[in-house]
């Protein structure tokens, strides 16, 4: 298809009119400086229309893939506050002082796609088709969808929707965002506006960017949705992790279940007006506007954590059938009365014992009063009995402190002074004196139970959603990978400190991370670059440093780059754990090589697509 035929607003043919008939768009129009020009072609198959969204992390463009024949949407890592566009040219230019945070920044861009494209079987996201590097930036290619965001399609259905429209659409994208969770990636912005509604009736979650584009006060200047966004992200020294999203996620159901836009967060920290969901609409059942709500608490600590955590109390009370509630409602009822006439058929008891002990209280009154030797002496014994259990309790509390402190002093010659209100070490290369003053029996090593974290058990957890779960803020994790045969990579096998065992708060705990079996098959490599091939092997767990890529002859029948073979072929097997090498032999240049121009597009350098093009450093 000629790119004259292709209108660069809509990327649909119009053939040689100068306005498109679909979308309006009139060729040769200005554009922003700062965007790409319309009409450029990047990475020599990307057609780049005119721009459709800017943000403080890039710019999101309509194009089309030659290749392929389709539409697609670019994305630019372009952050404006830390870069601008030359003059009449394509390139980036970033200035020095912003360079690191900039290629800081462009990394983490790059490593969040990368991660997404490994994702790409998830029907509910629109992963990345393609990575790739030039003008001094990174470029993310993605599926265009076909269909509108939520936003729009509330538009259409009078503002709003019914809980039971709401089950039966969104169970995909909750089970899918769990699935991003457990990868270890915290989307940030979830929202009526980055959620569409496919022409297939499905949603699909778009719009995942870097923390510092979703964070305020950061690096970048935060792109937040209005009354979707946590608290947290008003604040770049708070904790975010997947309750951060489920924040987002029931802000979302609040607005399509109500009609309303939820009260922005950091208004709700001023004044807490939201209103239940409930008390909005009464179509919504009880148990959702309190899932939800929860899910919407201030305090993340207190929200609801996972989207787990989440849908299982959304559909905790309909899994309950209409007849099973109300069998269960009886069966109640029926216990509280029973327990209310026990209570009244009940012998009293208590008036008798009530009279007798009154009776007594009188004879004794009456009695002449006699002190026995017990009676005199037992104030006495009473008190010394409390001063031995309390002298029994210090001993038991600080016994343990001293011995450590003796094990300190006698494994070191470091000299120690106590003050009155503090403990000071000084280092054995300043002074061999050791000095104690007993001015006080006050001591600061004590730990009071606000200080303390029970831990739960992990075995068995994702490490990545542990790692940024609200259990990280208390404790500090040591990662040490362990090869299994039997438990997936990336699994929890063991923890050092037992499960609900209390421990101080920013205490180490050794986590055995599973690195998946030591000995793992080889992936086919039929048709793939030699690079793609390596990239595969890296993802795998092979290490770098143990790939080579070596040419092979070519007859001219074979694409240059093409894996030929490898020098595993044999067993089709490699073993990580003893960091067996490989070398991976790719198909060279044929000596007939036809013009570039009538080469056939893909990876005729035997580089993948997402292979960075251009690996020179950003201009200065």
């Amino acid at each position: 298809m000629g790119t004259y035929k292709l209108c660069l607003g809509c990327m649909e043919e119009k053939g040689q009119l100068s306005v498109c008939p679909h979308c309006g768009y009139v060729e040769g129009q200005s554009h922003d400086p700062s965007h790409l020009r319309p009409g450029t072609v990047l990475n020599d198959r990307y057609l780049v229309g005119k721009a459709v969204k800017t943000d403080s992390e890039g710019i999101l463009y309509i194009a089309y893939d030659k290749v392929i024949g389709c539409r697609v949407d670019v994305k630019e890592y372009m952050p404006k506050s830390l870069c601008e566009r030359m003059r009449d040219s394509d390139k980036i230019n970033v200035a020095q002082k912003d360079l690191v945070q900039y290629k800081t920044l462009m990394s983490e861009f790059t490593e969040l796609h990368k991660k997404l494209a490994r994702m790409r079987t998830l029907s509910h996201i629109s992963p990345p088709l393609d990575i790739f590097a030039c003008n001094n930036t990174t470029y993310v290619v993605f599926e265009h969808i076909e269909g509108m965001t939520f936003i729009n399609y509330l538009k259409d259905n009078a503002g709003e929707l019914s809980w039971d429209e709401v089950k039966k659409l969104f169970p995909p994208l909750f089970t899918t965002l769990s699935l991003i969770h457990n990868a270890g990636i915290i989307h940030r912005g979830i929202s009526p506006e980055t959620i569409y509604y496919t022409t297939d009736g499905e949603l699909k979650l778009t719009g995942f960017s870097v923390a510092a584009a979703r964070t305020q006060s950061s690096e970048l200047k935060g792109d937040l949705y209005t009354g979707y966004a946590a608290p947290e992200q008003y604040n770049s020294s708070d904790w975010q992790g997947t309750w951060t999203d489920v924040y987002s996620v029931c802000a979302v159901l609040y607005r399509i279940l109500t009609g309303c836009m939820p009260v922005e967060a950091v208004s709700r920290v001023v004044n807490d007006n939201l209103i239940e969901a409930h008390d909005i609409n009464s179509n919504v059942p009880k148990n959702v506007s309190k899932a939800i709500m929860d899910g919407m608490r201030l305090l993340s600590d207190a929200r609801t954590q996972t989207m787990t955590d989440l849908v299982t109390k959304l559909f905790a009370e309909q899994q309950m059938s209409a007849s099973a509630a109300s069998a269960a409602a009886t069966t109640v009822r029926r216990a509280e009365a029973q327990t209310r006439t026990a209570v009244r058929t009940q012998p009293p008891v208590k008036t008798t014992e009530t009279h007798t002990v009154a009776k007594k209280q009188a004879e004794a009154k009456a009695a002449p009063q006699k002190t026995t030797l017990f009676e005199q002496i037992k104030v006495p014994i009473l008190i010394s009995c409390l001063l031995l259990a309390v002298i029994i309790i210090i001993v038991v509390l600080f016994l343990p402190l001293v011995e450590d402190l003796g094990d300190d002093n006698s494994s070191s010659s470091a000299s120690t002074s106590y003050s009155d209100s503090e403990v000071n070490i000084v280092d054995s290369t300043t002074t061999a004196t050791t000095t104690v003053t007993t001015t006080t029996t006050t001591t600061s090593a004590s730990v009071t139970p606000s200080e303390l974290y029970t831990l739960r058990n992990l075995v068995g957890e994702e490490y990545e959603l542990v790692a940024t779960s609200a259990t990280s803020r208390y404790v500090k994790f040591v990662v040490i990978e362990q090869y299994s045969d039997t438990i997936e990579k990336g699994i929890i096998i063991e923890q050092s400190v037992p499960a609900d065992e209390a421990i101080p708060k920013g205490s180490e705990v050794e986590l055995t991370v599973s690195m998946g079996p030591a000995v793992i098959d080889l992936p086919d490599y039929t048709n793939k670059g030699g690079y793609t091939y390596k990239d595969e092997l890296v993802n795998l767990g092979v290490k770098e440093e143990n790939i080579t890529i070596s040419e092979y002859d070519n007859d001219g029948s074979h694409q240059a780059g093409i894996v030929a073979f490898t020098s595993l072929d044999e067993s089709g097997k490699i073993n990580l754990e003893e960091g067996e090498a490989i070398t991976i032999y790719i198909f060279k240049a044929a000596e007939t090589t036809p013009p570039a121009a009538e080469a056939p597009a893909g990876d005729a350098s035997g580089e993948d697509a997402s292979t960075p093009a251009d690996t020179s450093e950003p201009a200065a």
